[in-house]
């Protein structure tokens, strides 16, 4: 990474395998899980190029992965219409 020590490319090779990891165990049906977890640490990278400090990384990781998989869902399903009229004609009859 340009502009970096080696010790924070090093960190974010940590940080990578937490995630993949983290995100592998906890949100398996995510059919974009490398884009939320190259999201989530470049979020890292972006503070981190700011000149801002993350006190506990691998925890304020952790919730950026999880608030972007939370964006995930919104987009998924968002404009879906479930319709129930099928499911009570079968009741009623």
């Amino acid at each position: 990474m340009i502009g970096f020590d080696e010790d924070f490319e090093r960190q974010c090779g940590e940080y990578l395998d937490y995630l993949y990891g983290l995100a592998e165990h906890l949100y398996s049906d995510c059919a974009d899980l490398d884009a939320l977890v190259q999201d989530t640490i470049m979020v890292l990278i972006a503070k981190k190029y700011k000149g801002e400090q993350v006190e506990y990384p691998k925890g304020f990781l952790a919730t950026v992965l999880k608030n972007k998989y939370n964006g995930w869902l919104r987009d998924k399903y968002k404009d879906k219409l479930v319709e129930y009229s099928d499911a009570m004609n079968n009741f009623a009859g």
